[in-house]
């Protein structure tokens, strides 16, 4: 597993994780591409984020999406966590496959939009 975080703060939390699988990038996310093929992982199966999709500007987050759909493996899944629907339209164009789950048990509530390329 890999993350992608820019807060030192919560970089030193994330230490605490002591499994040899986990890997800590400290860049943002927007970069994975370069960092995937630095540490050689082709087609990740799953890329979950809980980025707040809702204060990213239009042309970043179609960047970001763009690099995901195409990065990701032909079965692979993206889950995106978030606390309103406001961009949910936003995964159209790059999804074949959105579910759109409310996790009423959250605090606060979320959604959990599950993606996917997959043909039936």
């Amino acid at each position: 597993m890999i993350s992608f975080e820019i807060s030192k703060i919560f970089i030193k939390n994330l230490e605490n994780i002591k499994d040899p699988r986990y890997i800590i990038i400290e860049d943002s996310a927007e970069n994975f591409e370069k960092h995937l093929k630095a540490i050689e992982i082709k087609k990740p199966i799953c890329f979950f984020s809980s980025l707040p999709l809702d204060r990213w500007k239009k042309p970043a987050l179609n960047k970001l999406l763009t690099a995901i759909s195409k990065e990701i493996a032909k079965d692979g899944i993206y889950i995106q966590f978030a606390y309103s629907l406001n961009r949910h339209t936003a995964l159209i164009p790059f999804f074949k496959n959105i579910e759109v789950k409310f996790v009423l048990m959250n605090v606060p509530p979320a959604f959990v939009y599950i993606c996917s390329n997959k043909t039936n």
